[in-house]
This record gives structure tokens, C-alpha cells and sequence, in this order.
């Protein structure tokens, strides 16, 4: 669990040749505005194989996952009060890490930014979650991406088809191109911008 805790919380995390843990980078890309820190409780082990999940449609094997792990995390005492929630109650941004190698884009278990809310606990309610893998080695680029979601509400801004021409902005931005995998690129300036980090 500790390493799951450094990768998302050490500020002077460089494990798996990463270039900083998750908070590191957003505090880097916003120019020390924000400080985005997770709570890391535990592993919970799902009760059916990632291959069942997988073999679900898009998103719902993640989704029952979660809310399995949420009520599992609130049987076990945890104060979900505790968190940073949006004017309407929901908390700001679930990370859900799984073991697993999904082998479809966007089908079954694949990485995604979603919404479940079918949780509620201590005053507050599930909405925006990152699903993204916790593989091994731990790596940076698929995590912050789907983070750019939550935190940043930033959209792909890659194709979603097969046409020929560029792929989107290409590797000038974190939601086209992460470029390295353990030192992702940054978002685009529009985005940074409008967030107030330009």
C-alpha cells in the first residue's frame, strides 16, 4: 500500500523511474495552485475475476467494482466526510486502480474518467471517478490523464475514429498524448488557462 500512497502523495516520489507522483504533477502543471492529494486506505479484492468484469459492458464491471469497494470502505469506518466535495455534496474525485491489462479500447475495463452514483455516506455522494491501471510498474501517464478529467473537467482531444490525418493535437497535450509514460506531458495551454494555471 505504500507505494500506492507514494505514487500519488510523495512529493519526492521518483519510484518506477516516474518523474514525481500524481500530486507532484498537478502541483507542477498548476504552479503550486493546487495540491491534490488522495487518501490510499487499502486493497480491496473484487469478487470476480478481471476477465468477468472485462467481459462487461463498457464501464459497468469498473462501476460495480466501485461501488462494492465504497461500501466496503464504509463498513471498515471510514469518514467519507473527510473528503473535498462539490457544492452539490458529491466527492471531488474517486481513484479506482485495478490490476489487470484490459485488452480493448473502450470496451469492458478499459480506462476511463466515468460517474457512479450510487453511493452515498457521512453526508456525501460518489459521482466523478478515474478507472485506470495499477499495473506493474506503477506508471504516471494514464492516471494524470484520466485525473485531467476530474480535476481539470479537460476533454479528450484525441480522434475517436480511425480517419487518416493527425491524431487530434497530438503530443502537445496530456488529454491527446501522454508521451512518456513516466514523464507525461503537460496539458495545453488553453486548458492550463482556463483553469487559471497559465
Amino acid at each position: 500500500m505504500l507505494d500506492f500512497d507514494n505514487f500519488c502523495n510523495n512529493l519526492t516520489y521518483t519510484g518506477f523511474g516516474n518523474n514525481g507522483s500524481l500530486r507532484k504533477f498537478y502541483k507542477d502543471i498548476s504552479g503550486g495552485l493546487l495540491d491534490y492529494q488522495n487518501v490510499v486506505y487499502g486493497y480491496y479484492c473484487a469478487p470476480l475475476t478481471f476477465a468477468q468484469y472485462d467481459a462487461m459492458p463498457y464501464a459497468q464491471g469498473a462501476q460495480q467494482i466501485l461501488g462494492q469497494a465504497l461500501n466496503w470502505l464504509d463498513s471498515q469506518g471510514f469518514d467519507f466526510s473527510t473528503l473535498s466535495t462539490n457544492p452539490d455534496g458529491s466527492i471531488m474525485a474517486i481513484n479506482l486502480m485495478y490490476t489487470g491489462t484490459p485488452p480493448n479500447w473502450a470496451q469492458g475495463m478499459w480506462h476511463h474518467k466515468g460517474n457512479y452514483t450510487g453511493f452515498s455516506a457521512d453526508g456525501v455522494t460518489s459521482n466523478d471517478y478515474n478507472c485506470s491501471p495499477a499495473g506493474s510498474p506503477l506508471r504516471l501517464a494514464v492516471v494524470a490523464h484520466e485525473n485531467g478529467h476530474m480535476i481539470g473537467k479537460w476533454p479528450d482531444t484525441y480522434k475517436y475514429d480511425n480517419t487518416t490525418g493527425p491524431d487530434g493535437i497530438g503530443g502537445f497535450d496530456l488529454m491527446c498524448d501522454y508521451g512518456s509514460y513516466t514523464n507525461p506531458t503537460i496539458p495545453n495551454p488553453l486548458f492550463r488557462g482556463n483553469a487559471g494555471w497559465g
